[in-house]
């Protein structure tokens, strides 16, 4: 028998007693990447009540004023969040050192809103990959359309042996009900080819060092609480928190009703706490 057995919650607040700090995820949680889930802020809402601390945490490549400002445009009240942190964020406070180790020029793979965050610690984006240090990938437009290019650019570059850094680790979201690709499709690309891959953000450690540290919460207090188990329950498992899988995002399009009531261990070595229908 599985020993990883979640229990399936109608509500957070049926647990709320049990936790003072929560750690949500944004997109697939909180809106679809078109609108914020009513649900989801009526939820929040209710948590402030009961004085609990919430910070969001995202794997977003831009920074988290600018996270916040999308946020505020899709109609979030910001005054239910104690704090925000995000993979763009992370990567600000790396890029000095990378840049000072590895060189300034970099092979840009994202949006121009993402360019900022580059300009602003010294590097100097390229079009070619043969003539940078290396790459930048915070997730261009169209990475399915325009996959074979890709394909050949890294490929270029991992002939030249160029470091990738990743600025957003997911795969893939939803955004309205439509799939989209993110940076880490093309990270997974990157080391498929042999190239080698440093990534900001969820599951690895130092992003929730870094939001730890600036709320003052501590692990054991906390429930993080995503749609993604790769990033979002892995992430909270590996930093000890108790954890929630909510099934409004991209994950519902691959846990099959069969692994929900076997368990996750022969899928992924790990499972959440909870698991919910969506955030609300």
């Amino acid at each position: 028998m599985s020993m990883i057995q979640p229990k399936t919650l109608p509500t957070l607040l049926d647990v709320s007693d049990k936790y003072q700090n929560y750690v949500v995820d944004i997109w697939g949680v909180i809106h679809n990447g078109v609108k914020v889930f009513p649900e989801a802020e009526a939820l929040l809402r209710a948590l402030k009540k009961k004085e609990k601390t919430i910070c969001l945490l995202t794997n977003s490549p831009r920074l988290p004023e600018d996270v916040k400002d999308q946020l505020k445009n899709f109609g979030l009240d910001l005054s239910l969040i104690d704090g925000l942190w995000s993979s763009g964020g992370q990567a600000q406070t790396l890029l000095h050192d990378w840049i000072r180790e590895e060189g300034p020029f970099c092979f840009f793979m994202g949006k121009e809103i993402h360019k900022g965050i580059l300009i602003e610690a010294g590097a100097t984006p390229v079009d070619d990959p043969e003539i940078a240090d290396f790459i930048y990938n915070s997730g261009p437009s169209s990475i399915a359309e325009n996959f074979s290019q890709h394909q050949r650019n890294l490929e270029k570059a991992q002939a030249a042996g160029l470091k990738m850094f990743c600025t957003n680790p997911d795969i893939m979201v939803l955004h309205g009900s439509e799939q989209v690709y993110c940076a880490g499709s093309l990270g997974q690309l990157y080391k498929n080819l042999g190239g080698e891959v440093v990534y900001a953000g969820k599951p690895y450690s130092n992003i929730y060092e870094i939001l730890f540290a600036q709320s003052g919460t501590k692990p054991s207090q906390t429930l993080c609480v995503g749609d993604s188990m790769a990033h979002d329950i892995k992430g909270g498992w590996k930093q000890g928190c108790d954890t929630a899988l909510v099934l409004s995002g991209v994950e519902a399009q691959h846990l099959t009703p069969e692994t929900l009531a076997a368990g996750f261990e022969d899928k992924y070595g790990f499972g959440p706490t909870y698991i919910l229908d969506s955030l609300r």
